[in-house]
């Protein structure tokens, strides 16, 4: 059943619903599997016997699917300090922004920035400095604005003579 104002709805049946979960709880308690929860795998375990024994089936299918997702999120953390690296060293000033330009030839001159590019992002991002497309570069750039990863995100600088687009890395 699908409520229109679903926190509402759960704010007016909050006791049905706690009242449903403590008897969820109370099932998978009267069946042998694990009963103490005492790190993230036991208490995997222990939601998997609840959620099994009212007849829920596949809690945690996605494991594989999350792991995958948690090394795009780590290959991301791993380019964002990359180019923070690289941004601190190939700029005069830390408050200065990098053009689609700049960002090209760091990706040509810097083998470590190169393989540090996302698997999902390294042929568009590669090709476009090899081809010197720097409008490519820049949709990317403002396409990823201010997604924080491990910390730190792509904000815009400010425009060099109030045309050409900048970014910076800064830490949040």
């Amino acid at each position: 059943m699908i409520h229109e104002n679903l926190p509402a709805w759960i704010h007016e049946n909050r006791s049905e619903i706690i009242s449903a979960f403590v008897a969820l709880i109370k099932n998978w308690d009267k069946h042998p599997g694990p009963n103490k929860i005492g790190d993230f795998k036991k208490w995997t375990q222990a939601i998997a016997g609840i959620l099994e024994d009212a007849g829920i089936h596949g809690f945690h299918e996605n494991r594989e699917r999350i792991k995958v997702l948690d090394v795009h999120a780590q290959e991301q953390a791993n380019f964002m300090e990359a180019l923070l690296g690289i941004q601190k060293v190939g700029l005069e000033s830390v408050d200065e922004g990098f053009t689609a330009e700049d960002f090209a030839t760091w990706l040509m001159e810097d083998q470590d920035l190169l393989k540090a590019v996302p698997v999902d992002s390294f042929e568009r991002l590669s090709k476009a400095a090899n081809t010197c497309n720097y409008n490519n570069i820049s949709r990317w750039l403002t396409d990823h604005l201010d997604q924080s990863r491990s910390g730190l995100k792509i904000v815009e600088g400010s425009p060099i003579k109030g045309k050409t687009k900048t970014f910076k890395v800064v830490e949040v």
